[in-house]
């Protein structure tokens, strides 16, 4: 550079001399010295605006450039930067917050490409984020933040259109604060924090760089060149300021601010940031901030009018007095025309949803309303067909009685869909329904605005949009009444359900859209009129069913049918979930669906059916630690169990001999009368659960050939009368190669496993759906084909857990492998939640192990490496406060936990707990060194070993976590 630039350093005043100093000692001690450094005080209070003066005096007599203003009147923060700048003379602004550090070369590298190349509006380093003493903040709020820092801060030149497209889409202030950047005085051709009529305030910063670098581009340098200070005073603004803010948010999604920036909305994830504004915002000052949305955002939401044919709005009734009314009032409010017509065809009511509808047709007779009072309730599918035959439209619209209409021109915009010829049925969101029906996929606003406000919002996002599904719920659906007879009306067999699973089947092999408009709401009290006679209803909706994979197996094939994932919800991508729609919980057409999409050959359950037959060899294995009882329980479970040949392999790792000798007698006296039951019981070293298993399963591979399926147990389990015959059956009818079951507590019938999870106190009324493929695997009930073994890591499970977490290993390398894993609910084990470790969470050494190695699991199968660090935080946060509830001896079992686990210990550990005397006199060490400011290992354990001395001190404790939480932080950034 030829001419030294000139810039202006201006740093807006309040209070906090102490950090004022420090901001100066920064912009004086540049390698390029600023041509002026202007402080304006806005404290009009004289003994502040004296001590800021004194500090700024002591620069200015060895600094000239260094410059004192006060201010006449009190301005605000963003009045005063807007002061500032024209106070003044330089050509350069960077504004530096009076909280701010810069770095040493802070300016001479941020002028340098404002210098050199005049399409760069403005230059930036990265922000560093600290507390009030410079330490680093690991708040996870900063990791998008540091993301936009990895992505585009190279020391490149970026499109600012690009660059502000990204941070609005992210919703963060991608240059942190006013300390970020620097800019030409003569770019700023705007009004200074004001875009129209809105003024800014809390994001000034923001909305400067925004209108600079929209036209042009931003310099980004991968350097740290300045630190902003996160501090207490920063929490407590004023409400008017925390509202603004949000407000201001909003006011960046808005079409009018976008338009102007030449921003394309819907590259910024509009919707999601908007919602994601109002839900975090504080409970205090939501109303504010709700109330500025619905002015500007929804005040001018337009309905759509175009002239349309006539529609029939057929409702079937049974004991529906409760939301007819509603119901009809709702239809009745909304845009109609003289050819509508409303069919209510009752299906022989018991209450007084006939005498509601006759008094309603009397005062409502501009309503062309027609009611067929049936004398006999004929089921749902049915009724609809009738009614159809009685209408006069040639558009259709089956409603629910327990619906209730939002959207007034719900009509029109089913019209303006059905009008054209690929598309087949058209349908409503709603608060109760599935899949793509369900509102929740557009919005997370259901329970934050009223109905009215949110059918608007959907507008707002979602007028024109038409989203093809592969099934529409039956709540609300249009259809033209050719199409309706067509494809044969609905299905009468299917009493009570499953006619809008039909009818959607059929749209798809007819190659039909099906459509649902979010911007179309109808509300939805689900099932109101069943709970009048809930068990009948219940009962003809399972005839329905039953009826319904009748019929798929009439198209498919036994065995062969795709899932209901695969038939409905291909798209949603979610296999590891039960078949929630088709509750086959009694066991009828238990294997009826192909789960995997393989296709099965005719002959396919004749050749499992003749390997079950031969009843083949089940070898189970277990691991014993001074668990003799409870497996005395198991080894009688099996014997009595009538399923001829099963293996016991026990392995012992008590290394105990009276409690081997105890064992060996147990199972002696148990299996003594058996000729196909044997049991095998291996001395071994005590290498946990994991260690223990893989010996088993070696000793199943070398010595007991005859063995078909291996069944990992845990010895605190007893199996019942059916489950070995029924997880052949799963596995070999399925074509699974790993099968799982429901797991009950040992001592009474609550579910403790499901398929989806494990409930450690157990759950009532859980609801069988059926085999699916499960979402977890508990390690204390896993069934496997042996041949299947080859396809997994060897050894089995990875002892380097020794207690815990290995089985979730264990499954997520099933899946990683393309191992077939299944669930049944048609029969069960019970298991002793703890039984051989103390139970759980109650046993200390226990807790060492589910604690670090929960960690590991974290580690090593969350790739993404700003999502670990959230996980990681929020679960040491939960956890060490779970830990000081639970008693002294759990919190030092987390701490140690955390210290092996950062120090990359695994395995089995000798000693979970210190000897405290050799932690006092090494902390009395530590003290003394000044190792630990420097270097950041011996800080670690400078800070371990001080919480260890103070298990139930939160706070140290919360100094050692955040210090682990530090480091992956510093890897980050």
């Amino acid at each position: 550079m030829e001419q030294i630039p000139k810039i202006s350093v201006l740093i807006p005043k309040y209070n906090r001399p102490y950090f004022l100093e420090q901001a100066l000692e920064s912009v004086v001690n540049q390698t390029l010295k600023p041509y002026e450094c202007i402080v304006a005080d806005d404290n009009l209070n004289p003994e502040e605006s004296q001590k800021n003066y004194e500090v700024v005096k002591k620069f200015s007599e060895k600094y000239p450039f260094v410059i004192y203003h006060k201010n006449e009147k009190n301005l605000g923060p963003a009045g005063n930067y807007k002061n500032l700048f024209y106070l003044a003379s330089g050509d350069f602004i960077h504004f530096l917050g009076v909280d701010d550090i810069l770095s040493p070369k802070t300016l001479e590298l941020l002028v340098k490409p404002l210098v050199e190349d005049p399409t760069v509006k403005v230059s930036a380093g990265r922000t560093l984020f600290v507390d009030e003493n410079l330490n680093l903040v690991n708040f996870p709020v900063f990791l998008n933040h540091y993301k936009i820092q990895k992505k585009y801060f190279k020391n490149q030149k970026v499109n600012g259109k690009e660059f502000i497209e990204y941070s609005l889409k992210i919703l963060d202030n991608a240059l942190g604060s006013f300390s970020g950047f620097m800019f030409r005085k003569k770019d700023v051709n705007f009004e200074l924090f004001k875009h129209k009529d809105f003024e800014f305030v809390a994001n000034a910063d923001w909305f400067l760089w925004m209108s600079l670098i929209k036209d042009g581009y931003i310099f980004l340098y991968d350097e740290f060149t300045n630190m902003y200070r996160i501090h207490q005073a920063q929490d407590n603004l004023q409400l008017s300021t925390n509202v603004k803010g949000q407000k201001e948010l909003l006011y960046f999604l808005s079409t009018g601010f976008l338009e102007d920036l030449g921003i394309d909305k819907s590259k910024i994830e509009r919707r999601v940031n908007i919602e994601k504004v109002i839900l975090e915002t504080k409970r205090d000052y939501l109303d504010y901030v709700l109330d500025f949305y619905k002015e500007n955002f929804l005040k001018n939401i337009k309905y759509l009018d175009l002239p349309r044919p006539g529609f029939s709005i057929i409702i079937i009734t049974y004991n529906s007095s409760q939301t007819i009314l509603q119901c009809l009032d709702s239809i009745n409010g909304s845009f109609l025309t003289t050819e509508d017509e409303i069919i209510i065809f009752d299906n022989n009511s018991k209450d007084q949803t006939v005498k509601i509808v006759e008094n309603y047709i009397k005062s409502n007779k501009q309503l062309n309303i027609k009611l067929v009072k049936n004398p006999e309730n004929i089921g749902y599918s049915k009724a609809v067909n009738r009614a159809a035959d009685l209408s006069k439209n040639q558009y259709l619209v089956f409603l629910n009685p327990d619906a209730k209409v939002i959207s007034k021109d719900w009509l029109n915009q089913f019209y303006n869909v059905l009008k054209n010829k690929d598309v087949g049925m058209v349908g409503a969101v709603s608060d109760v329904a599935m899949y793509k029906n369900n509102v929740n996929v557009y919005t997370s606003f259901l329970n934050m605005l009223n109905d009215e406000t949110l059918e608007k919002h959907l507008k707002l996002f979602y007028s024109n949009k038409e989203i093809e599904t592969e099934l529409l719920s039956g709540f609300c659906i249009g259809i033209k009444k050719d199409t309706f007879y067509n494809f044969g009306k609905f299905d009468e067999n299917l009493i009570l359900g499953f006619d809008d699973f039909d009818f959607s089947l059929k749209m798809q092999n007819a190659n039909l859209k099906q459509i649902v408009l979010p911007a179309v709401y109808v509300k939805h009290f689900n099932h109101k009129s069943f709970e009048t006679d809930k068990k009948n209803a219940e009962n003809l909706n399972k005839i329905s069913l039953y009826n319904f994979i009748k019929k798929l197996v009439k198209t498919y094939g036994y065995g062969n049918v795709p899932t209901p994932i695969e038939l409905f919800f291909k798209d949603v991508g979610l296999r590891n979930q039960p078949f929630y729609a088709f509750p086959l919980s009694d066991g009828r057409y238990r294997f009826v669906f192909d789960l995997f999409n393989e296709g099965k050959n005719e002959n396919f359950f004749k050749e499992k059916a003749n390997i079950i037959k031969r009843k083949p060899y089940i070898t189970i294995i277990t691991v014993n630690y001074f668990s003799s009882d409870y497996l005395g329980n198991l080894a009688k479970s099996i014997v009595k169990n009538p399923y001829p040949n099963i293996n016991l392999v026990v392995v012992d790792n008590s290394e105990d001999e009276v409690e081997y000798s105890k064992l060996d007698q147990t199972l002696k006296d148990v299996f003594k009368n058996e000729t196909t039951k044997k049991f095998y019981l291996i001395k071994n070293k005590n290498t946990g659960y994991a260690g223990g298993n893989n010996v088993g399963v070696e000793f199943v591979k070398q010595n007991l050939p005859e063995t078909q399926y291996v069944w990992i147990l845990n010895p605190d389990t007893v199996i019942s009368y059916n489950t070995p015959l029924e997880l052949i059956k799963t596995v070999e009818y399925t074509n699974s190669d790993v099968a799982t079951c429901k797991i009950l507590m040992y001592d009474n019938d609550k579910i403790q496993y499901n398929g989806m999870r494990v409930y450690t106190q157990g759950i009532d009324n859980n609801q069988d759906y059926g085999i699916f493929i499960p979402s977890a695997l508990s390690g204390s009930n896993i069934f496997i084909k042996k041949q299947i073994l080859d396809k997994l890591p060897n050894p089995l499970f990875n002892e380097e857990y020794f207690l815990y977490f290995e089985d979730n290993e264990l499954f997520i390398e099933m899946q990683k492998r393309g191992v077939k894993v299944v669930y049944t609910p048609f029969t069960f084990i019970r298991h002793k939640i703890g039984g051989t470790t103390q139970r759980y969470y109650y046993n200390p050494v226990s807790y060492y192990y589910i604690c670090r190695n929960q960690l590991y699991i974290y580690d090593n199968y969350e790739k993404d490496g700003f999502g670990n660090y959230i996980t990681l935080s929020y679960y040491l946060h939960n956890e060490l406060i779970n830990s000081i509830n639970l008693g002294t001896d759990y919190s030092l079992s987390f701490l140690k936990a955390v210290y092996d686990y950062h120090k990359g210990i695994k395995g089995k550990q000798e000693n979970i707990f210190l000897d405290k005397k050799i932690v006092k006199d090494r902390l009395k060490e530590l003290e003394k060194s000044s190792l630990k400011e420097v270097n950041s290992d011996t800080k670690f354990d400078y800070l371990f070993l001080k919480a260890y001395l103070k298990p139930k001190n939160q706070k140290v404790m919360l100094e050692f976590v955040s210090e682990i939480l530090n480091k992956k932080f510093l890897k980050l950034i």
